[in-house]
């Protein structure tokens, strides 16, 4: 996992697998980055090959954390991707904010 910084949001790239493994610390340093820092945040899970049950109650997480620290949170899960397809099944699809790119979401919000 690794993040950048663009305009007012701070950029997380997460690769490979969020699961079981490594869903733990994935949560605890994209919730830090959250709480300790100014801007909006956008998760890039557009290189996330599997998640499973612990993966989705991380996103949650970010996004009740974001919340909290009145905060914006973008997710972007290309379409078409088992990433996606596994959010629309589980309906978080409904509940997260999800983009196709992370430039839609610094055209469309100003980043």
């Amino acid at each position: 996992m690794r993040w950048t910084e663009v305009g007012k949001f701070k950029i997380v790239l997460v690769e490979g697998e969020l699961s079981f493994e490594n869903s733990k610390s994935v949560k605890r340093e994209i919730i830090e980055l959250c709480t300790k820092n100014s801007g909006d945040l956008i998760l890039d899970l557009s290189d996330v090959s599997y998640i499973d049950s612990l993966g989705f109650a991380t996103l949650l997480s970010v996004l009740h954390a974001c919340i909290a620290c009145k905060k914006k949170v973008f997710y972007v899960i290309p379409e078409g991707s088992r990433v996606r397809e596994a959010m629309n099944t589980t309906g978080l699809g409904n509940i997260l904010t999800i983009r196709e790119s992370v430039k839609e979401i610094l055209e469309s919000e100003g980043g």
